[in-house]
């Protein structure tokens, strides 16, 4: 029987945004997640329209807005790694909030308690034997940036958090050996606002159909404006993750640095070449990410169907052009997140739509066929899942 290693950080994970509190607190600033409020429980309160940004803006004296508080581990961090410890953990996922250290992005230099903050964390997390493994942007971006540029649409954006991200890591590296750049970096393809920051009818008004979900069919004016603006968001974030990589690789190489996405075990609904080929292409769109983070370099067939044009114009590859920082260190993906009990199951023709890859829907789901041990979630259990994706 095959038994996991000795050394094997088994662990969990948690974001800033998540579970810090403290808002506004030893000169924090805000990030573009402390303006999603609860907008109820059957409502995508991570998906924001200019609307919904000018409504949080008005009304922020009275709206919810859960990431604000999290669950106070500024102030209870102690506690809290101490239940860690006592459930057996070695390794705790977490990771810095820009804000608390460049409260708008801009700052030359951090707050100095922002700083001392983490060596704190760090130093408790080692107290106990827990490895930290560090996300260095996990869904934060100041306000600032998500108005000033519309987010990571803009290339103005990757000087600003490279620096941060240098700062970090030459602040950190003797108490951090395990980083990531960004968490679950294809969601900006999937989520805009989560993922980038991004508005998007900012430049243009978009309508939505009521029974409007991300992920599901969408007006073709909204599928464009998604695909274009995520597309270039997304390329921005790449460029900025193999710049810290390779810094990282330069100035500590003793660290082990990569990035990571959110990867889903496909199976076809039928075993028709259609439903088979249909579960091809999304597989393998999923696995761009991580091709062009582990290579340094766009995979032909997405820069094919990039210069197509048919539902994304081409995607603006600044500065470094389709290869992001020639020779780039393939150790650029240390970890992955990937769904490793996620099965969703796909169809060539979702909702009665012509076939083929289909990016902001990421992954299809026909939500009329459940499997025998469905989630809440519309997820799928299958234990396989963790086999066949390892």
């Amino acid at each position: 029987m095959a038994r996991f290693p000795e050394n094997f950080l088994w662990g969990g994970a948690t974001s800033a945004a998540q579970i810090e509190g403290g808002r506004c607190e030893d000169g924090k600033g805000l990030s573009h997640l402390d303006y999603v409020y609860f907008r109820g429980a059957k409502i995508p309160c991570n998906f924001m329209l200019t609307e919904n940004l000018k409504k949080a803006r008005a009304e922020e004296a009275t709206l919810n807005f859960p990431n604000r508080r999290g669950i106070d581990f500024y102030h209870r961090y102690q506690e809290d790694i101490a239940l860690l410890a006592e459930m057996g953990f070695k390794s705790f996922r977490m990771s810095i909030s820009w804000t608390r250290l460049f409260p708008t992005g801009k700052e030359e230099k951090p707050c100095p308690e922002g700083v001392a903050f983490y060596h704190k964390v760090f130093r408790e997390l080692h107290r106990y034997g827990i490895e930290p493994l560090v996300t260095m942007v996990h869904y934060e971006l100041p306000i600032g940036f998500a108005e000033e540029y519309n987010g990571w649409e803009s290339p103005e954006i990757i000087p600003y958090c490279v620096r941060y991200m240098k700062f970090i890591l030459d602040e950190y590296k003797d108490e951090v050996t395990y980083w990531l750049t960004f968490n679950e970096i294809n969601m900006v393809t999937a989520v805009p606002w989560l993922g980038g920051g991004i508005l998007l009818d900012r430049d243009a008004p978009v309508e939505l159909p009521k029974s409007f979900r991300p992920f599901l069919p969408m007006p073709p004016e909204l599928e464009a404006r998604w695909n274009q603006a995520s597309h270039q968001a997304l390329h921005h974030q790449f460029i900025a993750s193999a710049m810290i990589v390779k810094y990282a690789h330069d100035t500590a190489p003793q660290c082990k640095i990569g990035n990571m996405f959110n990867l889903h075990h496909l199976y076809p609904e039928t075993p028709s070449p259609r439903d088979a080929f249909r579960a091809h292409e999304e597989t393998e769109y999923n696995l761009f990410f991580c091709d062009v983070m582990a290579k340094g370099y766009y995979p032909a067939w997405i820069l094919a169907y990039y210069k197509r044009g048919d539902r994304v114009q081409p995607v603006l590859l600044r500065r470094h052009g389709e290869r992001l920082l020639p020779g780039v260190d393939p150790r650029v993906l240390q970890t992955a997140r990937h769904s490793d009990q996620v099965v969703r199951r796909v169809r060539a023709d979702p909702g009665g739509r012509e076939g083929g890859l289909h990016l902001p829907e990421l992954l299809s789901l026909d939500r009329r066929h459940r499997g025998p041990r469905e989630t809440g979630a519309d997820r799928l259990l299958h234990p396989q899942a963790a086999k066949s994706v390892s």
